[in-house]
């Protein structure tokens, strides 16, 4: 699968952040055709069943997800949009590429990633995975920014390799059961 990138220029003022959260809630909120899922219903414990939601709108490619980078310098900033499916979500122009283009100011950082129904952002102030409801038909998924100490999420990386990244990265914050009286 080809992944796209798109590079937007941005000004680097007090509503950076806002425009910023706002092209990711603009992928979640994006509806694209569902797929049926074949299986059956089990049983699971509740640690288990906290995250399971958070993969249940996730294409099994990984396809659907976008991630959002950032490279900012002097009054200035720049967003990259990473992703298969870059080209039928109506985004903002900006400039289109086949590879990872250089950072036009400092070094490209991953601000976070959002597929349908779900964002997922990186946060300096917690210390364990949390999410919140942002409307009726958009969670977000707040991450320790600690993950991506020695594990960082390259531009170039494809998205199977980011969904697997993400699901270690869950499921090593579940509890230990012993922890839980079954």
């Amino acid at each position: 699968m080809v992944v796209d990138y798109l590079v937007l220029g941005l000004e680097d003022d007090d509503s950076l952040e806002e425009k910023l959260h706002g092209l990711l809630e603009h992928i979640a909120g994006h509806k694209r055709v569902e797929v049926p899922l074949v299986g059956y219903e089990t049983q699971v414990g509740p640690s288990l069943r906290d995250v399971l939601p958070f993969f249940g709108d996730v294409p099994s490619s990984g396809d659907g997800w976008v991630r959002l980078y950032g490279s900012f310098g002097d009054q200035t900033g720049f967003a990259m949009m990473v992703g298969n499916c870059l080209r039928g979500l109506n985004l903002p122009m900006g400039s289109w590429y086949s590879s990872p283009p250089d950072p036009p100011g400092g070094p490209w950082g991953l601000i976070g990633m959002a597929d349908q129904g779900w964002i997922v952002l990186f946060d300096d102030t917690i210390q364990e995975p949390m999410k919140e409801r942002l409307s009726d038909s958009v969670m977000v998924a707040y991450i320790p920014l600690e993950v991506l100490e020695g594990n960082p999420i390259e531009p170039h990386m494809e998205s199977e390799e980011v969904q697997r990244i993400t699901l270690r990265w869950l499921l090593s914050y579940l509890p230990d059961r012993e922890d839980y009286d079954v």
